[in-house]
């Protein structure tokens, strides 16, 4: 992205362009989380459940933890399933296109210091 973003607002390119921004690989939120698990040693349980329950389940994080696990608008996100451009977005010049893959590596690098959750990740106890 901060490639993008340098080429739009200092190089002044993609000038009234509408372009998709994808990364280099597809996968789904199961693939995403078993990448994330494996790079911090846990086997995740995962199994599915009806939209309904994980909008529910947003909607009671948001409104009792400092940082949710999960927000309304991941929800949606996730449910719409997108992984192609919509018409009439142009796909990026070649020098432009994300690289980086979701890696063991970009995992660790981006992970916060590891703690467990405790009474200060809810809002009535971090106050």
């Amino acid at each position: 992205m901060t490639r993008i973003l340098l080429a739009v607002l200092v190089e002044m390119r993609l000038s009234r362009e509408t372009v998709a921004v994808t990364g280099p690989e597809e996968m789904s939120l199961a693939e995403a989380a078993t990448r994330v698990a494996r790079a911090v040693g846990r086997r995740p349980l995962m199994f599915r459940m009806p939209l309904f329950f994980h909008y529910a389940l947003a909607a009671l994080l948001e409104r009792t933890m400092v940082v949710p696990l999960v927000s309304t608008a991941q929800v949606r996100i996730l449910s719409e399933g997108v992984t192609e451009p919509l018409a009439g977005c142009d796909r990026l010049p070649s020098d432009l296109q994300p690289r980086q893959c979701f890696t063991q590596e970009k995992i660790h690098a981006g992970l916060p210091v590891g703690r467990r959750f405790g009474l200060k990740d809810c809002l009535c106890w971090a106050r």
